[in-house]
């Protein structure tokens, strides 16, 4: 069968997403919800003993359903608590100017959480500041590296960006979604090469459906029609919702309009 008709014919009957054939999951926003929940029923038991760990996921949940300011306050009492905690039993050599412990006694988690819902409340200078004082923390953490490359991306500031984006990769960046954003950017700056590449890399950690058309989509803006059409032989064999297979549909009919042969 010629490959684009199988798949017009898949994108039909695309195979279900797995979890559609067992029990309907909570929704992302009802699993955060309850998330919240639980990490502040930990926080209001525990006060002041509250582990940082349940503080952090605390902070994770409310940036994660877009309430970036009181992840921001969530974070950054994170660190108010650390330095507390670190100032009772440093002596004072150990803490620099500011009451924060030095080097790698500084919560690049919690740093990094700070600089992200500060990029989200549009303060993009505060978040690289953030984002410095985590690498600062931890040097070889590599979604710290992702993040300052994205930012770096989304101000036009390329030559930053392949500094930081080297640096996640030398470090083993292997988030997909944030992989995905780095592709995105890298594809709206016109870097085609650089987007494909992150995209395949994405590829080898997670495969999906919206990961290879979006791969699909560049490779055609590159000319690069059978290694377009390969993406998406291989997209429409994967599980699917029906969002993907409007997006595989929509790439495969850009393609056919592009490439007289199909």
């Amino acid at each position: 069968m010629h490959a684009c008709t199988h798949v017009q014919g898949v994108i039909r009957c695309c195979p279900p997403s797995h979890t559609a054939t067992h029990r309907k999951p909570l929704p992302k926003a009802g699993r955060l919800a309850l998330a919240k929940q639980h990490y502040r029923r930990v926080l209001q038991r525990a006060g002041a003993a509250c582990p940082l760990r349940a503080r952090l996921r605390l902070g994770e949940c409310f940036l994660n359903s877009g309430d970036a300011g009181v992840a921001e306050d969530m974070y950054a009492a994170c660190l108010d608590n650390s330095a507390a905690a670190m100032q009772a039993w440093l002596p004072a050599w150990a803490m620099d100017g500011g009451g924060v412990a030095c080097g790698g006694k500084r919560c690049a988690a919690a740093w990094l959480g700070l600089g992200l819902s500060r990029a989200r409340l549009g303060d993009t200078h505060a978040a690289e500041l953030c984002l410095a004082e985590a690498v600062s923390s931890d040097p070889e953490h590599p979604r710290v590296w992702g993040h300052l490359a994205l930012l770096a991306l989304r101000v036009g500031r390329d030559a930053d960006a392949d500094v930081a984006l080297r640096q996640a990769l030398r470090y083993g960046l292997a988030a997909p979604e944030l992989l995905t954003s780095l592709a995105v950017a890298q594809q709206q700056a016109g870097r085609f090469g650089a987007a494909a590449a992150l995209l395949r890399r994405t590829l080898s950690v997670q495969d999906g459906v919206q990961a290879r058309c979006r791969l699909a989509a560049i490779l055609l803006a590159s000319h690069e029609y059978e290694e377009c059409q390969a993406e998406l032989v291989a997209a429409a064999a994967l599980p699917a919702d029906d969002a993907d297979r409007v997006m595989l549909g929509d790439i495969l009919q850009r393609l056919r309009d592009a490439w007289p042969h199909l």
